[in-house]
């Protein structure tokens, strides 16, 4: 591997950690590139270590940073992996059903509503309590657990109880298509933004516009100043894991 191509691969890994996606970050990789190859020096003397890179990149983005929680995920983020887990743990139980039913697999009202429950459970307990601290919402965090044993006794409770009569088919290839789809939807790299050329994109000038980059939903005071102290307690032990003590302290001073 050459050596800028060890560079790059730890830039991308810290650049990911810190919230900047494969899209966002390939024109910054292009612009460290070419300043690399117009110096002549070795990428960590012209540059800096990969860690200090992402952590100047992500300074110079403090409105999009404020978004992520301290995993450098959104929301979204956490969704979004959540059902990556299940569109990759699809895969093997659709191969396994071809093998065990052919290519038709029967339907009932146990099988079909005890599937689509443990799924449910399954996005619950994995994607719900990391997207409910990233919004803000320690509380609704915690109960999210809750909710997934609530599931996953309604789960049991399908399979065991309700009919298991037969009601129709489908053949077993739409699991597998479906859970391969998923795979390469969630996996695909969307579609850059327009950014800045040249060194711009890596310095991140230009004025940010905050209709645009979400954050005013976080910052905006409402109308009530004590729904507002109540909200700016949720994000600082919610999103950023700020113990609660600590963030009551906070919003006492603030």
């Amino acid at each position: 591997m050459k050596t800028f191509d060890r560079w790059e691969f730890r830039a991308r890994i810290a650049l990911g950690d810190r919230g900047i996606e494969y899209h966002e970050a390939s024109p910054l990789i292009d612009d460290a590139r070419a300043h690399v190859e117009e110096s002549g020096t070795d990428p960590w003397q012209a540059l800096g270590s990969p860690e200090e890179f992402a952590e100047e990149v992500a300074a110079a983005r403090p409105a999009a940073q404020a978004r992520r929680d301290t995993q450098g995920r959104t929301s979204a983020d956490h969704l979004s992996n959540g059902l990556f887990l299940l569109a990759v743990n699809g895969v093997p139980a659709s191969l396994v059903a071809i093998g065990v039913s052919g290519l038709m697999l029967p339907l009932t009202v146990s099988g079909t509503l005890g599937t689509v429950l443990l799924v449910a459970t399954m996005l619950v307990l994995v994607a719900a309590p990391g997207a409910l601290r990233a919004a803000g919402r320690p509380r609704l965090a915690n109960g999210s657990f809750a909710a997934a044993a609530m599931l996953f006794v309604a789960t049991v409770a399908a399979f065991a109880w309700l009919p298991r009569e037969r009601f129709g088919a489908i053949p077993t290839l739409v699991p597998l298509v479906v859970s391969l789809a998923l795979c390469w939807l969630l996996t695909r790299p969307a579609r850059a933004p327009k950014q800045a050329t040249g060194h711009q994109a890596v310095s991140g000038a230009g004025p940010a516009d905050p209709a645009r980059s979400g954050s005013s939903a976080d910052t905006a005071g409402p109308a009530e100043p004590e729904a507002w102290f109540a909200r700016l307690h949720g994000l600082l032990a919610g999103r950023f894991d700020v113990p609660a003590d600590r963030a009551t302290d906070l919003v006492e001073q603030a």
